[in-house]
């Protein structure tokens, strides 16, 4: 199977068809000034320059909470969830710091090594590690999770696209990939469950072309993959793709079994087996679902449409908007067949098997759009391509295009990890050790608070004389799902909305209604237009947990 376009001159064939037929899915003459075929051919060594990028961007990210001020700070909240797994499985006599319910793998990661070294040194006996030593652990993990996604990716593209150009081109997308720079260096499980998955869907288009011994040894060692993202992150995306693939062709009774026995051994041996049929249990019944919310769906999916720039960019977005509807038509027309189940099984389905379900949940983070980054780096990568050959065919080098695209993504990743640096918590942190006494009793909306000073919940726990709010979780608040600053009134419509009086005291807060003043005020300083843009019509709503952060502070009573 094609879905290129034209093939790059010389350029081999790679079909992922039951027969492995050559096949093009334009199926039309060349044209009358072909495209030379000097850059189509492969070229490892742009491969591996987009894996060194993706390393170099995503690993300082490692560090980030270093420079807080009263030293280092973990950063995204959930890097918590996979912390306490860790240390639950490093010393399961040590008391949790909450409970919770989510998959152990990336945790066990982290976990397994510390163990090991701990019995080589006879340190079984000594306390915890500390949450840095953990934490950055987790996060190099992430790191090279996220680099090994290039890879795999470009594995994937080779063999959903003739022309070779597409997946460097769009392997190089992925290394600048936005918001997947970002869940690359955090504690997270995101970016390694969609490591498995592509890994998995890989091998079934291998399993696809192969016949034999070849074909089940690729189902297995796919349904391997699939059994890690589902103990990574309970990653299902691809379950259904695997499942109709191991009964198209027989002994399907034999192939059900080996296909089955090798996802379990997926999931235990990711979190080696640290996560009990107990525990997919309780976090299927537990959920995050609240029963008293009235969530508009619509509206929700709105949000992600218009947040999807400051995932990937403006130049990415339209590109991979533009050329899905272009691959989906050829699709449509020109494929039939064993061609067009393979598309439907390795692209489609996994697709609509992640956007169905997203629709139903609760929240809307922009993160939750990562899963679908490499769909889109392919589809930019087919357009850019097909629009480097409109080029040359104007007697241009290719590098008109390709340099101030891939510069613009360059800025793009800067401007998203520049302000881990500049942080405006890390500002307004430093604001009140200058201008409030130690002691005194301050509402942060941080995760972990501010050393030394003793922290109120606002509203619940009463009305402390400074207030400092993070702009990420109180956008929520203040717009729910639609347009920023449009102040909902009812709490059961906004994501975590908690309480009535928690939402009237966030709204009245911002709308000049209570007791405080706004004292100060620290902005992210975004100069891109995907986040200036966003921001402007939604607010940021924990993009990548780095916010403006505005200072409230309660004035006098008036005699």
């Amino acid at each position: 199977m094609d879905i290129a376009g034209e093939p790059a001159a010389h350029s081999p064939v790679v079909a992922v068809t039951a027969d492995m037929s050559q096949v093009d899915i334009n199926e039309r003459e060349p044209r009358s000034r072909p495209v030379p075929a000097r850059w189509s051919s492969p070229n490892w060594k742009w491969a591996v320059g987009a894996v060194v990028v993706a390393l170099l961007v995503r690993l300082p990210g490692t560090y980030w909470g270093s420079n807080f001020p009263d030293g280092w700070r973990t950063h995204h909240p959930d890097e918590w969830t996979h912390l306490i797994n860790a240390e639950m499985l490093i010393d399961p006599s040590s008391k949790p710091r909450w409970d919770h319910r989510y998959p152990k793998g990336m945790g066990a990661m982290v976990a397994v090594p510390m163990i090991a070294l701990r019995m080589v040194y006879g340190e079984m006996d000594e306390p915890l590690p500390s949450i840095e030593t953990i934490v950055v652990a987790g996060r190099i993990i992430s790191v090279l999770y996220g680099t090994g996604s290039i890879i795999v990716l470009i594995l994937l593209g080779r063999r959903l696209f003739r022309d070779r150009r597409v997946p460097i081109v769009a392997a190089w997308i992925l290394a600048l990939g936005g918001l997947h720079v970002t869940q690359s260096h955090f504690f997270l499980s995101d970016v390694a469950g969609l490591f498995w998955l592509l890994l998995g869907l890989y091998l079934l288009t291998r399993e696809l072309v192969d016949d034999g011994k070849g074909a089940l040894e690729c189902l297995m060692w796919a349904s391997f993959c699939f059994g890690a993202a589902f103990g990574m992150k309970l990653v299902v995306m691809g379950i259904p793709s695997l499942a109709l693939i191991t009964l198209r062709r027989g002994p399907r009774l034999r192939r059900l079994v080996h296909a089955t026995m090798f996802f379990i051994v997926g999931v235990v041996s990711i979190s080696f087996a640290s996560y009990t049929p107990a525990d997919l249990y309780n976090t299927v019944l537990g959920g995050v679902a609240d029963p008293s919310a009235a969530f508009d769906r619509a509206a929700k999916m709105l949000l992600f449409v218009l947040e999807v720039p400051s995932v990937i960019s403006f130049p990415v977005t339209i590109l991979a908007a533009t050329s899905g509807v272009m691959i989906g038509w050829r699709v449509l027309a020109r494929v039939r067949g064993d061609r067009l189940a393979c598309v439907l099984l390795i692209v489609v389905l996994p697709a609509l098997c992640y956007l169905i379900p997203l629709i139903f949940t609760l929240d809307n983070f922009p993160r939750h759009l990562v899963p679908l980054i490499p769909w889109c780096a392919l589809l930019a990568g087919w357009g850019l391509v097909k629009l480097s050959d409109e080029v040359r065919r104007r007697g241009l080098h290719s590098a008109v295009l390709m340099v101030p695209f891939f510069t613009y993504l360059a800025l793009f990743v800067c401007d998203g990890e520049r302000v881990f640096i500049y942080e405006p918590r890390n500002e307004a942190a430093r604001w009140v050790r200058k201008h409030i006494a130690p002691g005194a009793k301050v509402w942060f909306d941080s995760y972990e608070g501010l050393a030394g000073y003793e922290r109120v919940r606002f509203p619940e726990a009463g009305r402390p004389p400074i207030l400092l709010v993070e702009m990420m979780s109180a956008n929520h608040y203040l717009s729910g799902l639609s347009w920023r600053d449009s102040y909902p009134p009812d709490y059961r419509r906004i994501f975590d909305g908690q309480s009535q009086e928690r939402v009237d005291a966030l709204q009245n807060l911002f709308r000049g209604r209570s007791e405080y003043r706004e004292v100060a005020r620290f902005r992210e300083g975004y100069f891109m237009p995907e986040y200036v843009l966003t921001d402007r019509l939604l607010g940021n709503r924990s993009r990548n947990y780095v916010s403006e952060i505005v200072i409230f502070k309660k004035t006098p009573k008036d005699p």
